[in-house]
């Protein structure tokens, strides 16, 4: 693709933004001098004032220069896929201890409650294994709101994981819920 089909195209748009656009700045920035080189954010605007700094025949020559397009999609999809997995290591703690906090705090009154249990039956204890049988409202209610918080904690983590996924290479969000429902019927 030449370079002034790229530059009408992102007259407005950045380059951090439009990745044809951001292939061309290094190939316009070898024919600016140091003090007049363009930052990895200029426009489309940008670029063309740039060139029109710069002599006619030199001018035509870059106009007119041709950008490999494939390449710049892989060269972009790659730092798409590494801002991505930096973005996963930055910041990706405290959620993980919350749901590992409370996962312990679930296993330890499951085992409690088991452990009782197990008691009980060995010392045939039948008035304890009563209480314990009638008091699973009681132990519903302590377990539920942690497991309820786990259950979200997964189920939130891999959507919001896809649509980063999806907003990074440019997709809409997969649809959910009655949302996928009503575009299958449509289909």
């Amino acid at each position: 693709m030449k370079i002034s089909e790229i530059i009408k195209a992102a007259a407005t748009i950045g380059a951090p933004f439009f990745p044809a656009l951001a292939a061309t700045i290094p190939v316009v920035n070898a024919f600016l001098p140091d003090d007049k080189k363009l930052p990895d954010t200029a426009t489309g605007s940008d670029v063309e004032v740039a060139i029109k700094g710069l002599p006619a025949d030199r001018q035509v020559e870059l106009l007119n220069s041709d950008i490999d397009l494939e390449k710049t999609k892989v060269i972009e999809n790659t730092k798409v896929t590494q801002t991505l997995a930096e973005v996963d290591k930055a910041g990706a703690s405290t959620r993980p201890e919350i749901a590992k906090s409370f996962s312990r705090t679930v296993c330890f009154v499951v085992i409690l409650i088991v452990s009782m249990w197990a008691y009980s039956v060995m010392k045939s204890d039948d008035q304890m294994l009563s209480t314990i049988n009638n008091s699973w409202q009681m132990i519903l209610a302590i377990i539920a709101p942690l497991l309820l918080v786990i259950r979200a904690y997964f189920g939130m983590r891999t959507d919001e994981k896809n649509t980063r996924q999806h907003t990074a290479n440019g997709l809409a969000s997969p649809l959910k819920g009655v949302a996928s429902l009503i575009s299958a019927i449509r289909k």
